[in-house]
């Protein structure tokens, strides 16, 4: 089967987001884009410019308070750019999971429809490319 989909960007939990960064910056080579508070989540994130990827690492708040109760370094989202997000998603549904819609271009799979897929919690976002204007 013939796919328009690319996976565009990646969000990695870690529980150390200076450790992860000495690793990915300073071994791998990749660049620093942002690094600062989430606007999502309690805890700071680093996005890194891996090439056509975005690869965002997120160190959660610690505490009783923690927004993310399972705090387990992991995989948490995988995202996903298709020319026709809607057709993806059909096919999603039409294989038994559930999907749902946020606009015209976005829609994702819930992270606990995809723990039966992969084994633990990870939603799966798909958009529509990103029209840059070239």
């Amino acid at each position: 089967m013939d796919s328009s989909a690319t996976i565009v960007g990646l969000e990695l939990l870690v529980p150390d987001l200076d450790d992860a960064l000495a690793f990915f910056v300073e071994q791998v080579g990749f660049a620093v884009a942002h690094r600062g508070p989430s606007p999502e989540v309690a805890g700071e994130i680093a996005v890194l410019d891996a090439g056509p990827v975005a690869l965002t690492l997120i160190q959660p708040l610690d505490g009783p308070a923690a927004p993310i109760p399972d705090q387990s370094p992991r995989l948490t989202q995988l995202m996903i750019s298709a020319d026709e997000p809607s057709l993806l998603a059909e096919r999603v549904l039409d294989a038994g999971l559930p999907v749902e819609t946020v606009d015209a271009t976005t829609m994702f799979v819930p992270p606990l429809a995809m723990q039966g897929v992969l084994g633990f919690r990870a939603a799966v976002v798909v958009t529509a490319p990103v029209d840059d204007g070239r």
